[in-house]
């Protein structure tokens, strides 16, 4: 309709309530900086509406995908701020497998990723190998989180109440359903707000406060809700800490001022940054030790590892080396500091059963020189088979304001970010950019 319009700065409130294709109506428009909240509900085509638009700043449509599935919406290289991309996400319709792309605007936020992050159905924690550039106030998106990954529920007809113990849910709160079985009265992919909420059931309305929407029929599903961080622990520095060392690709050399190791020890890589060939799975000695200076081999007195540095020189840390015995289920190092409830995760386990690297634990019955690791912060010390070596290293604590959705105990990426697109998730779309 205005394809290559590029004197067009906006335009009047149109009527297109009727309207089903919206392909390339503003392609080109160079100097458009707003349209009003257009009517797409009945829309099913998007491709390139508002292709090079750099000067796009408000931009929402009412009512997109309204349960189409396979939408595609792009608003690539605007100039859409984090509140323009917040108001664009608050008007979209049901959208089932459908995606918005939001890449190059003034409010798209890099978002932070964590590896190795735990967190349990029902907790309000993530523990994680670092909290670098974790803020509170940002929400939480990946495996086993609100937004992202649905949580069972069942619906009871009497009463129209959702089921689930302990959800932790507050009235108020924004809810979705991802899957509805047998149950009527609700659909998927919709906002709902949650009222008449008790320790282990809630009901849903249209509008926050509203009246509570009669369910036909018992069933199940599995519900949708956001969260964000209220709270971070980074993780413990202990008595002995995580050593940092810089690498030097000329030379392959390791610097570490007073580092204390010498020939032969054993160690492990807690972190590893802008350094290649070198891993943080595997076993390394000790050669050429020098007051500030090391090299590293595959095996004792063996030859130099050769690594690769993005530039000059890259980081890492150095993980703790530490003795597992069976009789006991202890894991030891003298002197390291740990106290129950801090967070770690081994980066090298040899011979010992029981554990496995990278899974973040919480340490339980602590001494002065050896632990014992539990899945859950004061939970069940776990039996260790068979005495073994490794390398242990700190991990942080995330705090969130809802529940996590599911278990995950094998470690995946959470992504945290300034910009909340958990709106647009809670409606079954896939935002990128």
């Amino acid at each position: 309709m205005f394809n290559g319009c590029t004197a067009l700065q906006t335009i009047p409130l149109l009527n297109t309530a009727a309207g089903t294709t919206f392909t390339s109506m503003f392609n080109g428009c160079t100097s458009l900086t707003s349209i009003p909240l257009l009517n797409t509900a009945a829309g099913t085509g998007f491709n390139t509406m508002f292709v090079t638009c750099p000067s796009l700043q408000t931009a929402a449509l009412s009512g997109t995908g309204n349960g189409v599935a396979g939408v595609s919406m792009s608003y690539t290289s605007c100039k859409l701020s984090q509140t323009g991309l917040e108001y664009i996400f608050s008007n979209l319709g049901r959208g089932p497998g459908s995606s918005i792309d939001i890449s190059t605007n003034w409010g798209t936020d890099t978002a932070v990723t964590v590896t190795l992050s735990k967190t349990t159905a029902g907790g309000l924690t993530a523990a994680s190998v670092s909290t670098t550039g974790v803020t509170t106030g940002m929400q939480v998106t990946g495996t086993g989180t609100p937004s992202t990954t649905a949580r069972a529920v069942t619906m009871t007809d009497v009463g129209d109440t959702v089921n689930l113990t302990a959800h932790g849910l507050s009235n108020g709160d924004e809810v979705s359903f991802a899957t509805i079985v047998t149950t009527t009265g609700i659909v998927i992919n919709t906002i709902y707000f949650v009222v008449g909420a008790t320790a282990n059931t809630f009901q849903v309305s249209l509008t926050s406060g509203g009246a509570a929407i009669a369910l036909t029929t018992n069933g199940s599903g599995t519900v949708r809700y956001k969260a964000t961080v209220t709270a971070i622990t980074a993780p413990v520095i202990a008595a002995v800490p995580e050593q940092s060392v810089t690498f030097t690709d000329v030379g392959d050399l390791l610097t570490s001022v007073a580092h204390g190791f010498v020939n032969g020890d054993v160690i492990s890589f807690a972190t590893l940054t802008n350094v290649g060939t070198i891993t943080t799975t595997t076993v390394y000695f000790v050669i050429n030790a020098a007051t500030d200076t090391f090299q590293i081999s595959l095996s004792s007195g063996g030859a130099v590892r050769t690594f690769t540095t993005t530039g000059p020189t890259g980081t890492g840390t150095v993980a703790r080396a530490v003795t597992f015995t069976d009789v006991g289920d202890t894991v030891n190092r003298v002197a390291h500091g740990y106290a129950n409830g801090d967070a770690v995760y081994f980066t090298i386990v040899t011979s010992t059963s029981g554990i496995s690297t990278n899974i973040v634990y919480f340490v339980v019955g602590a001494t002065a020189n050896t632990f014992q690791v539990a899945l859950t912060s004061g939970g069940a010390a776990i039996a260790l088979t068979t005495n073994g070596r490794g390398s242990v290293a700190s991990a942080g604590i995330i705090t969130l304001s809802r529940p996590a959705t599911s278990t995950n105990s094998t470690g995946v990426t959470l992504s945290y970010r300034n910009l909340k697109t958990d709106t647009a998730l809670l409606k079954g779309w896939t935002v990128s950019g």
